[in-house]
C-alpha cells in the first residue's frame, strides 16, 4: 500500500517539476509569490486548526493532509531570489536586516541562501560576506564561514567587525589564542569597540587570567555606557 502511495506521489512530483521548469519565468515568479503567501497563511492556521501527530502540531487536514512549511520552501526560494535580484537596480535593498531576521528565527540556511543571492548580484558587498560568514557559522560550517570573513577582510581590511566575527568563530571552535589575536586586531582598528573588550574578558576568564579579565570587562562596560 505505502509503496504504491509513494509511487503516485513521486509521479505527481515529477509532473510538477517538469511543468514548472518549462513554464515562462515571469509566470513562475508570480505563481511562487502567490503560493508563498498562501502557504504563509496556511502556516498561521496550523496552531489553530492543525493536526497533531506524536505531540507536534505541524500538519493541516483540509480533506488532504499536508505540511505547509514543506510546500513553502520552494516557493520561498524563488520569491526570495526575485526580491534579491532587485538589488541590481536598488542597492539600498535591506538584505542584511532581512537575513538577520532569519538568523534570529534560527534559519541560517535561508539566511545563507539570501546572502549568496545578493553576492551573485554584487560580489563586493562586504556586509553580505560578513552576514554569510555568520550564517555559515550558525550551520557549523566553520571553514566556509572563515572563507567568507576573509573575503570581507580582503575587500575592507580596516573593518573591525570582520576581525571581531573571526574572533567569535575561533572562540566557538575552541581556539582561544587565535580568537584573542582577532579581537586584538579589531581593537587596533577601533579601540572603543565594547564587544571586542567583553569578548577578550571572556577569554581571559576561561584562561583564569582574572586581572586581565576584569580590566577588559571594565573597558567594555565603560565604552558600552558611552554608547560606543
Amino acid at each position: 500500500h505505502f509503496f504504491w502511495m509513494h509511487l503516485r506521489v513521486q509521479f505527481l512530483g515529477l509532473l510538477a517539476m517538469f511543468g514548472v521548469s518549462m513554464a515562462p519565468k515571469e509566470r513562475v515568479r508570480r505563481g511562487s509569490i502567490l503560493f508563498a503567501l498562501a502557504m504563509l497563511a496556511a502556516l498561521a492556521l496550523v496552531p489553530l486548526i492543525g493536526h497533531e501527530t506524536n505531540g507536534a502540531k505541524r500538519w493541516l487536514d483540509l480533506g488532504v493532509r499536508f505540511q505547509p512549511s514543506e510546500f513553502l520552501k520552494p516557493a520561498y526560494a524563488v520569491a526570495l531570489g526575485w526580491i534579491l535580484s532587485l538589488r541590481a537596480r536598488d542597492p539600498n535593498l535591506p538584505v542584511i536586516p532581512l537575513a538577520s531576521a532569519l538568523m534570529a528565527r534560527n534559519q541560517p540556511e535561508n539566511a545563507a541562501y539570501m546572502l549568496r543571492q545578493a553576492l551573485d548580484v554584487d560580489p563586493e558587498y562586504v556586509s553580505a560576506w560578513i552576514g554569510l560568514g555568520n550564517a555559515l557559522q550558525g550551520m557549523r560550517k566553520y571553514d566556509d564561514a572563515l572563507t567568507s570573513f576573509e573575503h570581507a577582510r580582503t575587500l575592507q581590511p580596516d573593518n573591525p567587525l570582520t576581525c571581531y566575527d573571526v574572533g567569535v568563530l575561533y572562540f566557538t571552535i575552541g581556539k582561544p589564542s587565535l580568537a584573542e589575536r582577532s579581537f586584538r586586531q579589531a581593537l587596533a582598528l577601533r579601540h572603543d569597540y565594547a564587544d571586542a573588550w567583553n569578548a577578550l574578558g571572556r577569554i581571559y576568564r576561561v584562561e583564569s587570567r582574572d586581572h586581565e579579565a576584569i580590566d577588559a570587562f571594565k573597558l567594555g562596560f565603560a565604552n558600552r555606557t558611552l554608547g560606543l
